[in-house]
């Protein structure tokens, strides 16, 4: 037989027969999970609605020497430099995490050289060295509210002759699943 006919007889035949495509499919399962939003509130002593701040109370500057001003997270406060601490209100901030239970999250805290308070026409303080209640920086979120609470303190810096005056500023607390 010719070469060609042969050639033509080969294409004819799978023209005729068609050349069978092959398809294959398979099928996967898509998934999510979805946490509840996690919150921080800035709460009072007791849990109550008023917030509880971190209060530096009353400071009397040396004239001569800077100073700083300490408050811990039970709230007690000292002094060190040139600063007379004078009898006032003073107290560590006090914060509640809220989410899913049994989920940890991780606190995270202002860095130094970050947070100011201030009384106006750009006279400030600043506010350092931070800590929380906490064992490390992280919390497991508890069925119970009181267990998902922690106190937050810092010191205060002071230069000498500090001008006299309220001073106030804010600070933030972030609370993030791990």
């Amino acid at each position: 037989m010719n070469k060609r006919i042969s050639t033509f007889l080969c294409m004819a035949t799978l023209l005729a027969f068609g050349s069978e495509a092959q398809a294959a499919s398979v099928s996967a399962t898509a998934t999510a999970t979805v946490r509840g939003a996690i919150s921080i509130s800035n709460i009072g002593n007791g849990g109550s609605a008023t917030p509880s701040n971190l209060a530096f109370g009353t400071i009397t500057p040396s004239s001569t020497e800077g100073g700083t001003v300490t408050i811990s997270t039970d709230g007690v406060r000292s002094a060190g430099g040139g600063v007379t601490l004078v009898s006032s209100t003073v107290g560590a901030a006090r914060f509640r995490v809220a989410g899913d239970t049994g989920l940890a999250c991780t606190i995270s805290l202002p860095a130094n050289g970050i947070v100011t308070i201030t009384k106006g026409g750009g006279i400030n303080m600043s506010i350092n060295d931070f800590t929380s209640s906490l064992t490390g920086s992280s919390l497991t979120i508890s069925d119970s509210p009181s267990s998902n609470e922690f106190t937050v303190g810092g010191t205060l810096s002071l230069i000498a002759n500090q001008p006299s005056g309220d001073y106030s500023g804010t600070f933030t607390v972030t609370a993030n699943y791990n």
